[in-house]
């Protein structure tokens, strides 16, 4: 495999991006299948009214959106992504999943509420909780205080990274939802390029390991 960043220092949110596109090209039909299938579920539940929406956006939607930045971990470190990858956080730690989405999901809002910048803020620091909750199988409280102390003094080259997000979404839009997905894991991808080699550099990223058993299968497609 090759490195994201051959110097050790933490990329850019150019380098990022950079380095998420050649990921992106090696891997791009099993990226967006996985992300349409999070997209599709995301939709389906969000017209779910009352009690039954909230505990599919808890229980079903919140693990499935860190098992999709699993996938995507996955494929910046240049291993073989897999369809069921997405359904990690049920086999590997389903209840600290659910937990940290439900916290995160509430300290945005939070943040959000307290005006506009403490939740952006907010969305900077704890944006490795995904990771640090399937990858290194932290409890949700532990992967908030990790992430907040491990993107502390990167937060501008995190925020910039998110930031160069929103044009991409708002490209994608225009093209319709066609669009939109490409955007969505490009922008993954560059998060999780972040994730790898800050980890990288503070000794705490490990390889992801392939997931296989019923209904898994490979969905790179033939160089």
């Amino acid at each position: 495999m090759q490195p994201i960043n051959p110097s050790g220092q933490p990329i850019s949110a150019t380098e990022a991006y950079r380095a998420a596109l050649g990921r992106f090209r090696e891997q791009w039909l099993a990226l967006l299948m996985i992300m349409t299938g999070y997209t599709a579920v995301s939709v389906l539940s969000g017209t779910a009214t009352g009690p039954l929406g909230f505990l599919l956006q808890v229980l079903v939607v919140g693990p499935l959106g860190f098992g999709t930045a699993y996938a995507l971990l996955t494929a910046i470190r240049g291993e073989n992504v897999e369809l069921n990858q997405i359904f990690i956080p049920f086999q590997r730690c389903y209840s600290q999943s659910v937990w940290g989405s439900l916290l995160l999901s509430a300290a945005l809002l939070t943040g959000v509420l307290f005006l506009v910048l403490p939740g952006i803020y907010l969305a900077v620091r704890l944006v490795f909780v995904p990771y640090l909750v399937v990858d290194e199988e932290l409890d949700a409280i532990s992967a908030f205080r990790e992430s907040w102390q491990r993107t502390g003094p990167y937060s501008l080259e995190i925020f910039l990274t998110m930031l160069l997000a929103v044009p991409l979404m708002a490209i994608g839009l225009a093209f319709l939802i066609i669009g939109f997905l490409p955007a969505a894991v490009w922008s993954g991808l560059a998060v999780a390029s972040l994730y790898e080699e800050i980890s990288a550099n503070h000794g705490q990223s490990t390889p992801a390991q392939p997931v296989t058993g019923a209904g898994g299968f490979r969905a790179t497609p033939p160089s």
